[in-house]
């Protein structure tokens, strides 16, 4: 027992591993067959057989037939990976080759399951065939069309194959075509399948070789005309089945052109040509043809031209043209091209525009006009080079590229922007051959208004909003439009990204692109479409500007945000609006400024490529390091700037003006105004410019206050003049727009009018001087009689 056991394990493990080698997802559909019965034909004396296969989706089967004599089975088997086998197909060949009916059954067992399934197979005598085929008009000289042979039982049934059975397929002459005088060969070929696209079976490949033919063939038109194909069974023991026989229509692919009915005026004109489509491509016909001619069914409205193909009206009425084909007449139900053609008078004209069909037209952009004649049913009449239309085109508004002689098409472009006419008018026609006039009954006149707009802009036209998803708040832009009639209509193409108004203001919902579009509502043809992204900050910075400010005053430093468009490849630009990022800032000495973020500022206020300001109040005179920081997930983005607060500038020595007089000199103090610039002082400069550079002498002198900034000036000349100090920084690149600050003093250098002496000592009391009298008659050298110095006053 211990010895079965072991001899069982190995054969349960090899079922396992067959079963895991063909394991299909669909092994929970049903097992089937692709067919439950099959008939065949009996075997004849030549001994070829019609196998058939059966087929089924899932498993591995074993296949018997009860009756192999009858029909037998032969499995097709899959090798996997592993080397294992599995049959989900059976070869089926009828075996016998007797007279009667005969059957058996195939019985196919998954090797798994033990599913079983059942194919009832039956062998039988052919006892009639049919021809098949999807159409039995041919195109001449085109692909080859695939005839097939079908047999049936005597009860009517159709036999599941009759592959590999020789068949003679013949052309035979079509008897009610009795004016053809083409034989069927000249009308039909039969074409094999290695000379064709068609893709061949291997068995009707073989029989071709053979020089014989089996149960498909392929027929091919070679001339236009009608004749009939047919078949029969090659083999002697099949003839008493009958013959099978279809007919078939040659004809060949043309067109009358113009095909659809035409409208012409009485002595106008309308020319046809024929089209032959062969092989994809068109050739014209040509006209008159040994083969094909025209003719005109009423000849009292209108007249034929054989030679010219040309059909001119005469009087009011309706006619047709008709194409034969010598090959094809008195042959029953064989199409022929034709066309109608109506003699009228017009009734009203019609303008028109290309493209747009709207009379609201565009700078700079190319148009054609076009003038139609319409009947009294709207038809359009076709104008012929003998019309005699007149058209005003304005020459000030459009200039004019081309224009038919007979004024129905002018091609123009939009010079001027405006209101202008198109005029059209007829009231002639002229005779196409002898040009002699005739008045039309009633004369048509039209006038066309055109307005003439500049070109729409949408403004930007590539626009990124800020994704902050932070806080994922939803900015807004109001996008701008310039040009057209000033009525628009806004669409987003992405309505889940960006949402537009009827007023063009823009909100982003989630990160994406939309492409929004202004058109003009009086013209769609018109338009402009601005590129909007909803992206995330990939880089931030202070963009230049004023860094240093008096105390009191404040800062206004504009941000620039960057982003990343989502094309390939992409741009990088600025957005527009960042107001309600969630910013942090940090200051390396907070002493000196405040810092505000306010998200209601004007965005209009900002310098370009700014997305907000950031406000730095001074408090006290120093400088100090802003940086500014937003953070989200794994994103950190960073931007610093340097900044710095001064004093006030003010003159402490004088507080008001100087006045002095020739000769004498005096120390201008002054305080305040910015310091040299911390990053790079190399450009700092403080200057005291007088008005009359020649009157005054000035000198720097050194000061005992940072602070403070103290000159020396002589009077070298009287009169009066303003002393202008300024104190700055020049531009660097650490400071590109620096502060600097003016002050302007009052400087009066006069001759003294009296003299007062008074002492510099506390002990000393009068002058002696004083006594003296009247100083203006006197001339007194002051150190010769006083020992001490006196100071002069006015």
């Amino acid at each position: 027992m211990a010895g079965r056991n072991c001899t069982i394990l190995p054969l349960l493990l090899l079922s396992l591993l067959l079963v895991l080698s063909f394991i299909d997802t669909g092994a929970s559909k049903q097992y089937t067959l692709n067919v439950p019965r099959v008939l065949l034909p009996r075997v004849p004396p030549s001994g070829v057989k019609s196998n058939f296969t059966l087929k089924s989706d899932y498993g591995c089967f074993n296949w018997i037939s009860t009756k192999p004599d009858v029909a037998s089975v032969h499995p097709v088997y899959m090798v996997s990976k592993t080397g294992l086998k599995c049959s989900r197909e059976a070869v089926l060949t009828p075996q016998s080759t007797d007279a009667v009916r005969l059957s058996t059954i195939i019985i196919a067992t998954e090797e798994v399951t033990g599913l079983t399934l059942r194919c009832d197979v039956y062998v039988d005598t052919i006892s009639r065939i049919e021809i098949t085929t999807r159409t039995r008009e041919l195109l001449l000289e085109e692909e080859p069309e695939k005839f097939e042979v079908r047999a049936f039982d005597d009860e009517g049934n159709m036999f599941s194959t009759v592959r590999g059975h020789v068949f003679q397929w013949t052309l035979l002459k079509d008897e009610d075509a009795e004016s053809q005088q083409l034989v069927p060969e000249s009308i039909l070929s039969f074409v094999e399948f290695r000379d064709s696209s068609y893709s061949v079976d291997p068995i009707i490949s073989s029989i071709e070789d053979e020089g014989q033919q089996g149960d498909e063939v392929l027929v091919s038109g070679i001339n236009t005309g009608t004749a009939k194909v047919c078949v029969k069974l090659a083999e002697k023991i099949w003839k008493s089945v009958a013959v099978d026989v279809v007919k078939l229509l040659v004809i060949e692919n043309l067109m009358l052109l113009p095909s659809a009915d035409v409208y012409i005026m009485p002595y106008s004109y309308v020319d046809y040509r024929v089209e032959r489509r062969k092989h994809g491509k068109v050739e014209v016909v040509s006209m008159p043809s040994e083969q094909y001619s025209l003719e005109l069914l009423n000849s009292t409205v209108a007249s034929l031209d054989r030679a010219a193909s040309r059909v001119t009206g005469m009087v009011i009425g309706s006619t047709e043209i008709v194409l034969h084909d010598k090959n094809m007449l008195n042959i029953p139900h064989a199409a022929k091209p034709s066309a109608d053609i109506h003699v009228v008078f017009p009734h009203h004209i019609d303008l028109d525009v290309l493209p747009g069909h709207q009379w609201v037209l565009q700078v700079g952009k190319q148009y054609v006009f076009i003038v139609n004649l319409k009947d009294t049913n709207n038809h359009k009449i076709l104008i012929t080079k003998n019309v005699l239309l007149v058209t005003e085109v304005s020459s000030d508004y459009f200039s004019i590229h081309y224009s038919t002689a007979n004024g129905s098409y002018h091609s123009v472009t939009a010079d001027e922007p405006g209101k202008t006419y198109l005029n059209a008018s007829i009231n002639q026609l002229k005779h196409p051959e002898t040009d002699e006039v005739y008045p039309l009954p009633v004369p048509l006149f039209k006038k066309q208004l055109i307005e003439i707009f500049h070109p729409i802009t949408v403004m930007p036209g590539v626009l990124l909003l800020l994704w902050d998803s932070k806080n994922e708040y939803q900015y807004k832009h109001q996008l701008k439009v310039i040009g057209g009639s000033g009525s628009y209509q806004w669409t987003s193409d992405n309505v889940d990204v960006v949402g537009v108004s009827n007023s063009g203001l823009i909100t982003s919902f989630t990160i994406g692109q939309a492409n929004v579009t202004a058109s003009d509502t009086r013209n769609s043809d018109h338009y402009d479409t601005a590129k909007v992204y909803v992206v995330p900050p990939i880089e931030m910075s202070f963009i230049s500007s004023r860094v240093e400010i008096e105390v009191g005053g404040s800062l206004y430093l504009p941000l620039q945000v960057l982003g990343r468009t989502l094309d390939d490849p992409p741009m990088t630009l600025p957005f527009y609006d960042c107001r309600f990022m969630g910013f942090q800032y940090s200051l390396a000495d907070e002493a000196i400024f405040n810092i505000s973020i306010d998200h209601n500022i004007s965005l209009s206020s900002l310098p370009p490529d700014a997305c907000t300001f950031i406000k730095a109040t001074s408090i006290k005179p120093g400088h100090t390091k802003l940086t500014l920081t937003y953070t989200h997930g794994l994103l950190e983005l960073q931007a610093s700037v340097t900044i710095a607060a001064y004093p006030v500038l003010r003159s402490i020595d004088p507080e008001d003006f100087v006045l002095v007089t020739l000769g004498s000199s005096k120390t201008v103090v002054l305080e305040g105004g910015p310091s040299s610039w911390v990053l790079d002082p190399s450009k700092y400069f403080r200057k005291l410019v007088p008005e009359v550079p020649d009157a005054v002498s000035i000198r720097s002198i050194p000061s005992s206050s940072l602070t403070q900034h103290e000159y020396l000036v002589v009077c070298k000349k009287l009169g009066e003049q303003t002393l202008v100090f300024t104190v700055g920084n020049g531009p660097t690149s650490k400071n590109k727009i620096p502060a600097d600050e003016t002050i302007a003093i009052k400087y009066l250098c006069s001759l003294p009018t009296s003299v007062s002496v008074r002492p510099l000592s506390p002990e000393m009391t009068d002058c002696p001087l004083l006594r003296e009298g009247n100083l203006d008659t006197q001339h007194v050298l002051l150190s010769n009689i006083l020992p001490y110095p006196c100071i002069p006053t006015n």
